[in-house]
């Protein structure tokens, strides 16, 4: 009869044990939905309760990442893309003008600076999705801050002819966090000029 108890005992706590083993195997390849089921003990349930929420933990960082990385990679290319074009207008328009190959110039600088930013930013997505990101607020007019945005993409109306058409009811005062704002306004704007087709033709 002890035999037949022990060998019963030894089942009933092992067996939550294996299977815990099993799910953390299976977490530890990347399978963050593993499910860590609970036993007969207080302290196989706490152990599988805190496996559970390190499961769930890891999985929210592992989505908060990818979603980090597809973000970065589409506001880097906004400055990246002009650097390139308004580099291209230095070396077949504007190298031998003086004053247009510095406006370039400064275009290709502030693009920089702007990447750079954005470099040194690369974790505010993930900031804010966790809660912990802080907003810079200023006040700033609306039109002065669309208008300055629009002055980058003037290599494409002298290149590529697009037309960019500002309509405004008068101006506004805003009060936000400028340059992520201005981060949603070139997504914006690009979006317009990759989706425009064959009209050239973008209204803000």
């Amino acid at each position: 009869a002890a035999l037949w108890v022990s060998l019963l005992m030894s089942k009933n706590l092992s067996k939550p044990i294996v299977q815990i083993t099993n799910s953390a195997s299976k977490m530890a390849k990347g399978d963050y939905a593993a499910n860590f089921e609970s036993g007969s003990y207080a302290e196989i349930n706490e152990l599988a309760q805190t496996l559970n929420y390190a499961a769930q933990e890891i999985s929210k960082v592992d989505t908060l990442r990818n979603d980090l990385i597809a973000n970065v990679s589409h506001d880097l290319r906004t400055p990246l893309t002009m650097i390139k074009a308004y580099a291209e207008m230095i070396r077949d328009l504007s190298g031998d003008k003086p004053e247009k190959r510095n406006e370039h110039l400064g275009v290709i600088i502030q693009e920089t600076d702007r990447l750079s930013a954005l470099v040194s930013n690369m974790l505010e997505l993930s900031k804010l999705q966790s809660g912990t990101m802080s907003i810079e607020y200023s006040k700033f007019g609306l039109e002065g801050f669309v208008e300055s945005v629009l002055l980058r993409y003037q290599h494409l109306s002298e290149m590529d002819g697009f037309e960019f058409m500002y309509e405004s009811d008068g101006d506004c005062i805003c009060y936000g966090d400028r340059a992520k704002l201005e981060q949603v306004m070139y997504n914006f704007v690009n979006n317009a000029i990759n989706y425009s087709g064959d009209s050239r033709k973008i209204i803000i």
